[in-house]
């Protein structure tokens, strides 16, 4: 990622002018300027450079943690490694960036694939993340977009974590699976989980669900800030 200090303009040779707060281009002529929205009311402006690429950070912004990139007519966004120093403002950035993600896409199956890759990219020692979503007339959960190895195709309401947490509406940290009453154990290879039901005004949409390869991956900041990410999916993600 290229952050330069002092919030000035940084812009590469190829004739591009300045757009505004810190902006990097790869040479390569700018053509038209576009607008995209992005987090607390700031406007990340994303100039078109026909064969070359930019990055523009607004000056106020939140810092961002990843890159916008524009080769002609497409769109695309790179994340980078997240280096902070508690839990807290990690998950605050991961959520930058699923917002980022899902910000102006009304499809439910493309969002939700983006964000499980977006948490499988920067969870360390995860094997298993995901979605399942509620399938109200057979009253249980049913899988969704994950990235990890093929899992359990249907939960019923009440089994296992993900059936728990969907139940209760509350957030679910187990620091030892074999321990969990009832655990459904989709991959052998699992020892810790945490589950982040999602649900709109009291209707049932799903859960999170990710799994671990090592006992007490998670703990209750965890929860809290996956918390965060679940709340951009239920306001801006399809669903």
């Amino acid at each position: 990622m290229w952050l330069w200090p002092g919030g000035v303009s940084w812009v590469w040779p190829g004739g591009c002018g300045q757009v505004g707060g810190r902006v990097w281009l790869w040479p390569g002529g700018c053509g038209q300027v576009g607008v995209a929205r992005w987090v607390a009311g700031c406007e990340l402006r994303v100039a078109g450079c026909g064969c070359g690429q930019v990055v523009v950070i607004p000056e106020g912004c939140p810092n961002f943690y990843g890159r916008v990139t524009k080769r002609g007519a497409f769109s695309m966004f790179e994340h980078t490694a997240i280096d902070t120093a508690s839990k807290e403002a990690f998950y605050d950035q991961i959520t930058q960036q699923a917002m980022h993600l899902v910000d102006g896409e009304p499809n439910w199956v493309a969002n939700l694939s983006n964000i499980s890759s977006l948490l499988n990219v920067h969870l360390e020692n995860i094997n298993w993340v995901g979605f399942y979503l509620w399938d109200a007339p057979a009253n249980e959960l049913v899988l969704g977009p994950f990235q990890g190895k093929p899992a359990c195709i249907r939960i019923p309401l009440g089994k296992g974590v993900c059936g728990t947490a969907i139940e209760s509406g509350q957030s679910i940290v187990v620091e030892d699976v074999f321990a969990f009453p009832g655990h459904i154990a989709c991959d052998a290879a699992s020892r810790s989980e945490v589950v982040v039901p999602i649900v709109r005004d009291g209707v049932k949409l799903g859960v999170l669900d990710i799994d671990a390869p090592i006992p007490s991956r998670f703990d209750e900041a965890d929860a809290r800030g996956l918390e965060k990410v679940v709340q951009v999916i239920v306001e801006h993600a399809g669903l």
